[in-house]
């Protein structure tokens, strides 16, 4: 699940991710930006997913569906 969402995050904000090291409780992540406003949302991006994902999993909050961005509206 954090490689997935690490591989989207840097795929969005054009970040190239050199090494990753997935610890027991902390990630270590060696990337390259073309802007610091771009390196900032990727970690932002990165550590919300992961601390949803977690919550959702650890049952600390109720599962809530991502949908598609390109769902067709209803009504």
């Amino acid at each position: 699940m954090i490689n997935k969402v690490i591989k989207k995050a840097a795929l969005r904000f054009r970040i190239s991710v050199y090494e990753k090291a997935i610890c027991g409780n902390h990630l270590h992540i060696l990337v390259r930006g073309k802007t610091r406003f771009e390196i900032q949302n990727f970690f932002r991006v990165v550590k919300n997913y992961i601390v949803q994902n977690t919550l959702e999993a650890m049952g600390v909050i109720p599962y809530q569906p991502r949908y598609s961005r390109y769902a067709v509206p209803s009504g």
